[in-house]
């Protein structure tokens, strides 16, 4: 039997599949720069949501401070105001004596 040779591709089908090839490599780094660029602007809507969280939980944690604060501030007056009353009390006991 006698061996058969894969017969090579001609000329002008060599030269049609390396322009397929060429095209599509292309196409594929058109493709993969969209996605760089898609990615790109992502992570930049990511970092502005990031931002606003973080502000968010600041002004959480202010509020929550101001209403500490208002406790705290409100506590303090009602020991001053029993104080006083305690030492009006005192007062008022050493003169009826």
């Amino acid at each position: 039997m006698a061996e058969t040779k894969p017969k090579l591709p001609t000329t002008g089908c060599t030269e049609k599949l390396l322009n397929e090839y060429l095209a599509e490599k292309e196409n594929l780094e058109q493709i993969l720069s969209k996605i760089g660029e898609e990615k790109h602007k992502a992570l930049q809507r990511m970092e502005a949501v990031q931002r606003k969280l973080w502000l968010h939980k600041l002004e959480l944690q202010r509020r929550n401070y101001e209403r500490s604060l208002e406790e705290v501030t409100s506590i303090k007056k009602l020991i001053e105001d029993l104080t006083r009353q305690i030492e009006s009390e005192q007062r008022a006991s050493k003169d009826e004596r």
